[in-house]
């Protein structure tokens, strides 16, 4: 793109947002390359004239406008400023942070997916260090991605509002037509800490917008001191994803002023959320949080909790893609420091009751996978007859049937037709579904009944028949 067409789009946004731009705000136009480290792909407009420089700490970033698609990347090495930033407000915008690389902001939110349509995707990969004394606004009028690389660090550190808003920022309400999604890698590190009166936050929007957190292997760290009007939370309305042993970590956050606490699905706030729901996926994963967890219950005393609160509905266990190591066995999935539980904690619908349970067991939140669902006796096992059976079919329930050749009425041998658990009276129906079940143990949902050969179905039926010509005789 030519440097008159890319003045030209810039006169132009500035013309439409002149009464709204903050002072600073600088474009990354990717006029030679994609490097955030080089002048000449950026320009601001001071005192009406545009310049090239890079941005400083009082510079906000504009990347992905309308008419410039653009992706910045920080590299190995490079330590790079600004105060706040967008991506895509109006056209596609990547910034990547390389491993070894970093961005330390101060003063101003950062923006992934700040507007522009369901035509734009915002994209922001942190492979290294990433700072910024205010929020991160995974929001908007874009699609928006997030990812936190393996061993990556973003700290989000400041005395007002500060945190992780996903699917809605603090002011503005989330909009369902887009998707909002983060990623964070093994070992990663997210850090949400208040270094004064301000309020720490971790906040998902459910119903009204689709968002998703995967916490893979990473670590979220809520810490502070007293907060801003007394605030503190943590919601989820949308799907947290945990794909890998990880952990949160809760210290001092404090409590409400209307005696609640950190939220985990928090509804009525600002908006109506869905149930919260926590995925697991993997093998044996577990959540480890280093909180009082109170499903549906609080103790307004506690300054260091998380509440799973969904508003009288259950809140979501989805174990659909977890793979465990063993069966029959209570596996944890969730551990904490304590937990005290109401009484609204499930799977989500569609999860198969027959070879799933669930259970808070003390501490922690586990589940129990039984390998396959229950198999039942076969119809054709009625010898002994006290007993109901003794576990296959064999010579003992054929002469139990025949015991009974022509007996009417409720007989534990009119087996047939078997879809309707008899017709009334023994006879070759009965002695037919017997034969089919010959040496048959259970019968299970989807296995596939055992049939004798032909000759020996023969030479059984032929034994039935004598066995009955002897009783007339």
């Amino acid at each position: 793109m030519g440097t008159k067409h890319i003045l030209l789009i810039i006169t132009t946004l500035l013309m439409c947002i002149s009464t709204t731009a903050e002072a600073n705000d600088i474009w990354f136009t990717q006029a030679v390359s994609n490097e955030w480290n080089d002048a000449n792909n950026w320009l601001i407009d001071i005192g009406g004239t545009f310049e090239n420089h890079l941005p400083i700490q009082l510079d906000r970033p504009l990347i992905g406008v309308t008419g410039i698609d653009a992706t910045a990347i920080i590299r190995n090495g490079e330590a790079m400023v600004c105060s706040g930033f967008e991506i895509a407000n109006g056209g596609d915008g990547t910034l990547t942070i390389e491993a070894g690389g970093s961005l330390n902001s101060i003063g101003g939110s950062w923006w992934v997916g700040y507007g522009g349509g369901l035509a734009q995707t915002a994209t922001l990969n942190i492979y290294g260090e990433a700072r910024n004394t205010n929020p991160i606004n995974i929001a908007g009028q874009a699609n928006a991605n997030v990812t936190i690389g393996a061993g990556a660090t973003l700290d989000l550190a400041g005395g007002d509002v500060v945190g992780v808003f996903v699917g809605a920022d603090y002011y503005m309400s989330p909009d369902r037509s887009f998707e909002y999604t983060v990623t964070q890698g093994v070992n990663s590190v997210v850090s949400i800490r208040d270094t004064g009166s301000g309020a720490r936050s971790f906040f998902m929007a459910g119903a009204q917008a689709q968002s998703l957190y995967q916490l893979n292997g990473g670590t979220i760290i809520a810490e502070g001191e007293d907060g801003w009007n007394g605030y503190g939370y943590w919601q989820v309305g949308g799907t947290m994803e945990i794909t890998a042993d990880s952990r949160i970590d809760v210290t001092n956050l404090a409590v409400l002023a209307n005696g609640t606490n950190q939220y985990f699905g928090e509804v009525g706030r600002w908006l109506g959320y869905a149930p919260p729901v926590l995925k697991f996926s993997g093998a044996d994963t577990l959540l480890t949080m280093n909180a009082d967890v109170y499903i549906n219950t609080i103790d307004p005393t506690d300054p260091n909790n998380l509440l799973f609160d969904a508003n009288s509905t259950p809140v979501q266990i989805d174990v659909n893609d977890l793979t465990l190591s063993t069966t029959d066995t209570w596996h944890t999935i969730i551990q904490t420091d304590t937990i005290t539980y109401g009484d609204l904690l499930d799977f989500v619908p569609g999860t198969d009751a027959n070879v799933w349970s669930i259970r808070v067991d003390g501490n922690q939140v586990q589940v129990m996978f039984t390998g396959e669902e229950p198999c039942v006796p076969s119809i054709a096992d009625i010898a002994p007859v006290a007993s109901g059976g003794d576990g296959i079919v064999d010579g003992a329930d054929l002469g139990a049937l025949l015991a009974r050749w022509k007996d009417t009425g409720d007989s534990i041998a009119d087996i047939a037709p078997v879809a309707s658990g008899g017709d009334g009276i023994v006879d070759g129906a009965d002695l037919g579904a017997l034969l089919a079940r010959w040496k048959d143990t259970t019968v299970c949902p989807e296995a596939t009944p055992a049939v004798p050969e032909p000759a020996t179905m023969s030479l059984l039926a032929l034994a039935g028949i004598g066995l009955l010509r002897r009783r007339s005789a």
